[in-house]
């Protein structure tokens, strides 16, 4: 194999799409609504800063996984008409919103209302241009070599856990055939939810009259992904570094001390940097895949809620809504502080922000890069749940548009997974 110049900076993006089916499980809050309000809020606004970025010369590479449970609905009729009553909602939602508080007085809000229907009708007609068909739109951005489209499992199960080798391989091959349908060609990679793998192991029933008698090898995830063509995946950083996972949730909620569970100590390991894609096999097996490596500084700059972007004080509050209606015209204030005191958003000034953090995480990623070992190739994997970019953190489109515009000004090479592979290869096989 040829060596590969060290002084390339690729950066490889990954964006994770899924909703659970809720077509046909009513509307609100866990209905069609929550699918609707992703799609005016993340979808159509990912797809407007691609393509603003392609018409500008600047082809952003990014590796976006669709799920199959979300490709499915996306598809429907019945989303389509779905998301036409929710687009009528939110028009009613500013008109009444801006009379109220015209009867108020209040400028800033009714401004603020304007602003919405502004940035609703912009989506509703990019969504008019695309005919509705927001995959095809996808298939048509990976098709010019903007984009890598990843699957992953059938309906997000939990792979490792999974109690037979027929239910994986059902979730691995819908899968595949689903992207095929609705994209035209077979993924080369897939999300594995939660990022969980397993490796090879022997396995016995944790329950029944069985337990602890009935012994069988079970395959590794890798094993069962070569089976079904799929030739890579994303884990988490501490997979090969040693140490702890990171769970967010527990940070938010302390558990009663008779359901607290100590979290068992990971096995100490040979420290390897997660800079460089690895071939992943497990002893005995049949087959191999590799791992991209989750970047832990990338991925804290746009996840930690203490040391995050999206914790910004200009930045729009997610969880404070007017009612009735609901729309938003908070800014998060202080990420701790009560809702009641939140103050009234600004957009320009909370745009400008997207701009000044943008330049700090593109300035993160190049120094990351930099600071390899000068003998071999670097890559940064950054991953992330796509429907945090606009439906949580609503300015996180415009930072993702910013940040492409930065990186192509410091010299940082936006690849897809593919092409990770050819910029950096994983030579150094792993068992995890």
């Amino acid at each position: 194999m040829p060596e590969v110049s060290v002084t390339r900076h690729p950066f490889a993006l990954v964006l994770h799409t899924h909703l659970p089916m809720v077509i046909n499980h009513g509307r609100w809050p866990h209905g069609s609504d929550w699918l609707s309000e992703a799609t005016f809020e993340c979808y159509l606004p990912l797809l407007r800063t691609i393509r603003r970025l392609v018409a500008d010369g600047i082809s952003p590479k990014w590796t976006i996984s669709i799920s199959p449970v979300l490709a499915e609905q996306l598809a429907s009729p019945e989303y389509q008409r779905e998301l036409q009553l929710y687009g009528d909602n939110l028009r009613r939602s500013c008109a009444d919103s801006r009379a109220e508080f015209e009867r108020q007085g209040d400028r800033a809000i009714v401004a603020l209302t304007a602003f919405w229907e502004q940035f609703y009708e912009q989506m509703w007609e990019l969504h008019r241009s695309l005919n509705g068909d927001l995959l095809g739109a996808f298939a048509d951005l990976q098709r010019g070599g903007h984009l890598e489209l990843l699957t992953c499992a059938a309906t997000h199960g939990y792979l490792p856990l999974l109690s037979r080798e027929e239910s994986i391989h059902l979730q691995l091959r819908t899968a595949v055939e689903t992207h095929r349908r609705h994209f035209g060609v077979a993924p080369r990679g897939i999300w594995l939810p939660e990022c969980a793998y397993r490796p090879r192991y022997e396995w016995t029933p944790p329950t029944g009259r069985d337990r602890g008698r009935e012994h069988r090898i079970r395959p590794g995830i890798e094993e069962m992904l070569a089976v079904h063509g799929l030739e890579y995946f994303v884990v988490d950083h501490h997979l090969v570094a040693g140490g702890q996972a990171i769970y967010p949730y527990r940070e938010f909620v302390a558990l009663p001390g008779d359901l607290a569970v100590e979290t068992p100590q990971m096995p100490r390991l040979r420290p390897r940097t997660p800079y460089r894609p690895y071939r992943v096999a497990s002893r005995g097996g049949s087959a191999q895949a590799v791992a991209f490596i989750r970047d832990p500084k990338s991925t804290l700059q746009v996840w930690s809620r203490d040391v995050g972007y999206p914790g910004d004080p200009a930045y729009l509050e997610f969880h404070k809504k007017h009612v009735p209606g609901g729309l938003r015209f908070w800014r998060v204030t202080d990420s701790s502080g009560d809702l009641g005191k939140k103050a009234v958003y600004d957009p320009p000034t909370a745009a400008h922000q997207a701009e000044v953090h943008a330049a700090h995480f593109a300035g993160l990623v190049r120094k990351t890069l930099e600071e390899g070992d000068g003998k071999r190739p670097t890559l940064v994997c950054s991953p992330y749940d796509a429907e945090l970019f606009g439906h949580w953190w609503f300015e996180g489109p415009l930072w993702l548009e910013h940040t492409a515009r930065a990186l192509a000004g410091i010299g940082v090479e936006p690849v897809t997974l593919a092409e990770a592979l050819e910029a950096v290869p994983a030579r150094e096989t792993l068992n995890l």
